[in-house]
């Protein structure tokens, strides 16, 4: 295995992160997601938390965003780190 040189990140501060993450967060039976759909979840508020897909019994929903959470749900997003947190906090998530 070859592992590539860490060359940093120009004008960059070193307590920060240039890029995006993604995360499944998961739907507990007292989320605030339960029962609504990404639209009603996400609000003005998400910050840059997106929704890339929302898997369900071990299989991905066809229509994610138009979908009603249940319990149970895994959902994958994307976004700042920051942003996610805040958001998984403010829902009710929990991380899976």
């Amino acid at each position: 295995r070859w592992l590539l040189p860490d060359l940093g990140v120009p004008e960059q501060a070193r307590d920060q992160h240039a890029g995006r993450y993604v995360a499944e967060l998961l739907v507990g039976a007292d989320s605030d997601a339960a029962g609504r759909a990404w639209h009603a979840v996400a609000g003005d508020d998400s910050g840059d938390v997106e929704l890339l897909e929302v898997l369900r019994d071990g299989a991905a929903v066809p229509t994610p965003r138009g979908t009603e959470f249940a319990a149970g749900d895994r959902l994958l997003v994307r976004g700042a780190w920051s942003d996610i947190e805040a958001f998984r906090r403010r829902r009710g998530l929990d991380w899976d």
